[in-house]
């Protein structure tokens, strides 16, 4: 039997042509059409896994905390104490741990905000940190709990007189498993969270009470309100003090225009503190003045300035002046066309007149 040749087809070399995708003809799906899908699925999916991972710095970034009071302050003689009750609450739903202390603190910017003194070292005379016992250092607030705690203030024998600031401090922690190296890492590089609460406390004696008004300010000229009048209060006494006033602004006229108060809050012994008002509304005229009328301390000292200020729509005059003029304008040529006008009738009637006195004369009689 003869065999048949083996037939040996030629390579066939595929020229893929562009296809038009009609949805109504293919029921399949498509790997180019699907890979948007895959990739937006893994992108998900590794944005999930990313959010849950441990991370407890994060995790407590925003204490959920309050501290009640914020502020305390405190009367005290040397050598004697006083108890007082400091409430921690937790609105939210885990419970939070963390240590409790008391530092001292002091205010240096003009914006009074606290700055907490963890390393201080050598004691200044505002300080009264070492006063403080508390009964614990360690708290769990549960989730949706309170927690009291109880501390007593203890004033020296030779304490100073005058102002000590004192800090009682809530730092968040985290408990974390010993061996997981990587979250205990994570948390010891991070910055623990922390509230506090703020004690005033004033021992009497020879206090010294003394301030000034370093700065009241306002733009000398602007075209528009509202206006902002700045005033910078330094501090100079042994104690904090609470400047209260008001500063009063008058038109050109005399007349009230308003009465802006000082917003009362605590100036510490050698800061500066500026309280910022605003004169409402846009549109004012005139020159104005502002006279500030405050008082602070024991003795009701006073602190008195006086500003002056111009309010004045340049922009808004200059374009009704622009109008004004070109309104003059008009109505000057106007009023002068008219009068070439009526100049030229008059030597045109001249003429004419003229003209028939000249045609119809009677002509002399001849002899």
């Amino acid at each position: 039997m003869n065999k048949k040749p083996a037939h040996n087809p030629e390579p066939v070399t595929c020229h893929p042509e562009p296809v038009t995708c009609h949805p109504e003809r293919s029921r399949g799906i498509s790997p180019l059409r699907f890979a948007p899908v895959e990739m937006t699925l893994a992108f998900v999916v590794f944005s999930i896994v990313c959010l849950f991972q441990p991370k407890f710095a994060s995790a407590q970034a925003d204490i959920p905390l309050t501290i009640s009071p914020a502020r305390q302050g405190i009367n005290i003689n040397p050598g004697e104490s006083s108890s007082y009750i400091l409430k921690l609450i937790n609105p939210g739903l885990a419970p939070v741990s963390g240590t409790i202390k008391a530092v001292d603190f002091t205010v240096t910017d003009n914006q009074g905000t606290p700055e907490l003194l963890d390393d201080a070292i050598i004691p200044s005379d505002y300080s009264g940190a070492a006063w403080i016992r508390l009964n614990t250092n360690r708290v769990t607030v549960a989730a949706g709990g309170k927690v009291e705690i109880p501390y007593r203030v203890v004033a020296p024998q030779d304490a100073l007189p005058g102002g000590h600031y004192v800090a009682i401090v809530f730092e968040v922690t985290s408990d974390l498993p010993s061996g997981d190296a990587r979250a205990n890492q994570s948390a010891a590089g991070a910055i623990a969270p922390r509230i506090a609460e703020l004690l005033y406390i004033t021992i009497p004696g020879d206090i010294t009470e003394s301030a000034q008004v370093t700065q009241f300010l306002a733009p000398n000229f602007q075209e528009y309100g509202p206006v902002q009048i700045d005033t910078t209060i330094a501090n100079s006494s042994s104690i904090h003090i609470r400047p209260t006033g008001v500063i009063t602004v008058t038109n050109m006229f005399g007349d009230v225009v308003a009465h802006l108060p000082l917003t009362e809050v605590n100036v510490f012994p050698n800061a500066s503190r500026v309280y910022a008002n605003i004169l409402p509304g846009k549109w004012h005229f005139g020159r104005f003045k502002a006279e500030l009328q405050a008082a602070y301390g024991t003795q009701g000292e006073t602190l008195n300035a006086v500003i002056y200020f111009t309010v004045f729509p340049v922009t808004i005059a200059v374009i009704v002046l622009s109008i004004l003029i070109i309104l003059a304008i008009i109505i000057y040529m106007f009023i002068k066309r008219n009068q070439k006008h009526e100049q030229a009738l008059e030597t045109e009637v001249e003429q004419l007149r003229e003209q028939l006195q000249t045609k119809y004369k009677d002509p002399r009689p001849q002899v």
